[in-house]
């Protein structure tokens, strides 16, 4: 990668994930709207922008929960991740918790499948995963890709996922991440 980004490790980046999110948006002319659940320390917000959605007026819609211990300490490390990055104007954060703002950005600020790409990372599968999921596919555009981490082949929400959507989605990789297409 060759460039450096600040984030105290909180998000693991791996290759595999890097060459999926480039292969899916190689067309970099353009722009391209983001929501990025799971923020956390910003360097995956950060990357997003710096090497894969380049374009000028691409836009990253980032939710980020900052309660607890290690909250302040991640919200700063967001906040110089922005800055360094150039970001300013171009990311847009909402803090709490995912669902709460997922929901208000349906019920309130006309989100509807507005999105090119969402990406959710930082929460194990589970209830809470599932939920971000489906709340999720409402902001999706027909054509946009939903990325979600942590979600093996073997993970019972990506499964539910996979059958939940059939028929309105096709599957681009099902390994450790699962990405799918809106039809």
């Amino acid at each position: 990668m060759g460039e450096s980004h600040s984030g105290n490790g909180s998000q693991d980046w791996e290759s595999g994930e890097w060459f999926l999110q480039r292969v899916m948006f190689h067309e970099k002319q353009r722009a391209v709207k983001v929501l990025h659940g799971g923020a956390g320390d910003g360097r995956h917000t950060r990357l997003l922008l710096d090497l894969i959605f380049v374009q000028p007026a691409s836009e990253v819609h980032a939710i980020g929960c900052y309660d607890g211990p290690d909250g302040e300490r991640l919200r700063e490390a967001f906040e110089e991740n922005e800055r360094v990055g150039g970001g300013e104007g171009r990311v847009h954060l909402y803090e709490g918790e995912s669902r709460e703002i997922l929901a208000w950005m349906i019920a309130g600020e006309g989100y509807w499948e507005s999105f090119d790409f969402i990406v959710l990372d930082g929460r194990p599968g589970g209830p809470e995963l599932l939920a971000d999921i489906c709340q999720a596919w409402s902001h999706l555009k027909p054509g946009g890709v939903l990325d979600v981490a942590k979600s093996g082949p073997d993970c019972p929400v990506a499964q539910a996922l996979l059958r939940v959507f059939s028929g309105r989605l096709d599957t681009v990789i099902e390994s450790e991440r699962l990405a799918v297409v809106k039809r």
